[in-house]
This record gives structure tokens, sequence and C-alpha cells, in this order.
């Protein structure tokens, strides 16, 4: 399709862009579109719950100094 929504796990953030006008994904319009993004995360969290999706953990071993 011609949209994409990003599901951040890191933050909790979303972004939304339209893949038709900016294919390079520059302008995240989530604000522009909220009920968009609700109706597509709504659609994101089916699919993981049908598909027993696992989510990110926590890298024990990051370093963020190097």
């Amino acid at each position: 399709g011609e949209w994409k929504l990003l599901d951040n796990l890191e933050d909790g953030s979303l972004e939304l862009y339209n893949l038709e006008d900016d294919p390079e994904e520059m302008y995240n319009i989530a604000d522009d579109y909220p009920v968009r993004v609700v109706e597509m995360k709504r659609m994101l969290d089916e699919w993981k719950e049908a598909n027993d999706a696992k989510g990110i953990k926590e890298n024990p071993d990051f370093r963020s100094d190097i």
C-alpha cells in the first residue's frame, strides 16, 4: 500500500509515511493523520497477537559510550 506505519519499540513513538508522495520517508505525517495512525496501529497489534510476535528486549551488553 501507499502508507507505512513505523512503531518505534524503543520509545513507543509512531511514524506515518505516504510512500507514494514521500518514497524516501523524509516527512513523518503522523500528526496530520491521527485516525489513520490509530487504525494502522490497531491492525499492527492484531497482527502481532495473531502471529505471536515478540517485542524487543534490552541488550545487557549495550554500551552507549562507544
